[in-house]
């Protein structure tokens, strides 16, 4: 209990004592951060960001916590999982009972102790938190995007805005490299960094000319003009 003689001089101070004594064997939500994530990143080792503090006042880290099953946001058939990893932040979020059972067949199960309110029983929620910006044009959509928002989906009641200034491109597995943005793909066709469109087989809306037959006076073949935007 905490050393303060003013909260026991009256049944009222003796309760907050007890009070906050509970409270403290009550473990809810504490901010955290990644330890080490498992290989398929679907369990993280975690370290609490707030110390204990002992009664005379001196304070300890807490010890790390193990296997702690992360949050994956989906329904049905559909995941969006984050790529979790060592140095992330997040929060500790605690179930009420002893979920062991739970987590080893995901089904109505039995609390196999008495355990409550224990972080050994939690889940790993990501949070990035801070160091991040939102573009002020997404301020009132829903982003998704990298730290730096350099690349991004950004989705609102009136638009789709796609951004990708990311050196690497990748399409169906392979690499591309030096493309600085790279521009946007999609089923093979890309949206370039100056907007044109370029089909899967190369032809660019911006960059391509029509070839016309040859006149009736013989005049050899010419290419036709750019395409230009119709009213």
């Amino acid at each position: 209990m905490i050393n303060d003689s003013t909260r026991n001089d009256s049944l009222e101070g003796l309760l907050a004592e007890l009070s906050d004594s509970i409270l403290k064997r009550c473990e809810k939500s504490l901010p955290c951060v990644v330890v080490s994530v498992s290989d398929d990143r679907q369990r993280v080792t975690v370290k609490p960001l707030i110390r204990i503090v002992s009664v005379d006042g001196t304070d300890t880290s807490r010890s790390v916590i193990e296997g702690l099953p992360v949050y994956q946001a989906g329904a049905g058939d559909i995941v969006m999982s984050f790529p979790v990893k060592a140095g992330d932040i997040g929060w500790i979020d605690t179930a009420d009972r002893d979920i062991s059972l739970f987590l080893q067949t995901y089904a109505d199960s039995r609390p196999p102790t008495r355990r409550k309110h224990s972080f050994g029983d939690a889940r790993f929620i990501p949070d990035m938190m801070t160091n991040f910006q939102i573009a002020g044009e997404d301020a009132a959509a829903v982003v998704i995007q990298d730290r730096a928002g350099t690349v991004k989906i950004a989705l609102d009641a009136g638009e789709i805005r796609i951004t990708n200034q990311s050196v690497n491109i990748v399409i169906d597995g392979s690499k591309v490299t030096g493309i600085a943005p790279g521009g946007f793909f999609f089923n093979g066709a890309q949206i370039t960094p100056a907007g044109d469109f370029v089909t899967p087989t190369g032809a660019s809306v911006e960059n391509h000319f029509h070839t016309q037959l040859n006149d009736s006076a013989n005049n050899v073949q010419q290419n036709t003009s750019v395409t230009v935007p119709t009213e």
